[in-house]
């Protein structure tokens, strides 16, 4: 059943911008406005404060060591795959390992 436009909950811009710090600032007296590109985009702060912590604490080889910090880095990661796979909910999602497989000859 399609959603009808009147029925459909409110996007509240001044919302959405206040999660994007670059977006507070004022380019020639105006607010700022940047359309994406595969370039570069903007970040929210919950994905900056993740940035931080991560680089802070956690910085390690995702899926290569056994040190501490490594097996740290891994499951921050692995916690991270799992919520953007809940987000997008695949209908059928084949597990994949994140390294490469080798070259076959």
């Amino acid at each position: 059943m399609a959603m009808s436009v009147s029925s459909a909950l409110p996007f509240d811009v001044a919302r959405v911008r206040s999660e994007f710090p670059a977006l507070a600032q004022r380019v020639n007296g105006h607010p700022l406005v940047y359309l994406d590109s595969a370039a570069t985009a903007q970040k929210p702060l919950a994905v900056l404060d993740e940035v931080r912590s991560m680089d802070a604490r956690d910085t390690g080889n995702v899926h290569s060591a056994v040190h501490a910090l490594s097996v740290a880095a891994t499951e921050r990661f692995e916690t991270a795959r799992a919520i953007v796979g809940r987000f997008l909910a695949p209908p059928t999602a084949p597990r994949s390992s994140s390294r490469a497989a080798p070259p076959s000859r």
